[in-house]
């Protein structure tokens, strides 16, 4: 599996990501899979979660998952926003 780290950016914020990417190819028929990584791949309690297959090139793969993940995280922050504003202040 081949380990790629991107950066997006929400807000301004940077956020590192970690997407495994495995090719199987059968004849000429490419065909890769995308995993993503809750945190850093080294640490063994973070195993890869599979996202999607089917891709034809590597690069459609990554942009998928650049696009899935910034998704999630600004889905993630905005819920959090929303919890934090209803709230009661002491």
């Amino acid at each position: 599996m081949r380990i790629i780290k991107r950066t997006i950016f929400i807000n301004g914020v940077a956020y590192d990501i970690w997407l495994g990417l495995v090719n199987k190819s059968y004849g000429r028929k490419a065909d890769f899979q995308l995993y993503y990584y809750a945190g850093d791949p080294d640490d063994p309690f973070h195993s890869p979660q599979s996202l999607k297959n089917g891709f034809k090139t590597d690069r459609e793969a990554i942009e998928y998952g650049k696009t899935f993940m910034k998704n999630l995280l600004q889905e993630a922050l905005n819920r959090q926003a929303r919890v934090d504003s209803t709230k009661p202040e002491a």
